[in-house]
């Protein structure tokens, strides 16, 4: 989402979050999120860098990775790239390890298999 397509851009630095639209949010100690709120919350779409590195692209609801995205470990540099549901990788996705060949992973349901990513 574009900065002149969303209603503002805001960063907040303070601890509080920006409440709608488009905005960057620092929180110390976790990480930055920069995409779109909705009642403070980061909602639809958006980016999460931790302060370890690992990254995660996609859908958000309600403040949780709900959705088509995309996590990526900095440590290591593998990728997964699936539906999330509260944080967990839950659904139909795609695993790549650098070090060896990535493949479509099981469909994660239910608590079995599901594995929480932050």
């Amino acid at each position: 989402m574009a900065a002149s397509q969303a209603p503002y851009l805001e960063l907040r630095r303070d601890g509080a979050r920006p409440t709608l639209g488009f905005g960057v949010y620092v929180a110390f100690g976790d990480g930055t999120y920069t995409g779109a709120f909705i009642d403070s919350k980061p909602h639809v779409k958006g980016a999460l860098t931790l302060y370890g590195g690992d990254q995660y692209d996609g859908a958000w609801r309600n403040a949780w990775m709900s959705g088509q995205g995309t996590f990526t470990w900095a440590s290591s540099g593998d990728k997964y790239s699936g539906m999330f549901h509260q944080n967990l990788m839950q659904g139909k996705g795609t695993f790549m390890d650098i070090y060896r060949q990535g493949g479509i992973l099981p469909a994660f349901s239910s608590g079995v298999g599901q594995q929480r990513v932050c």
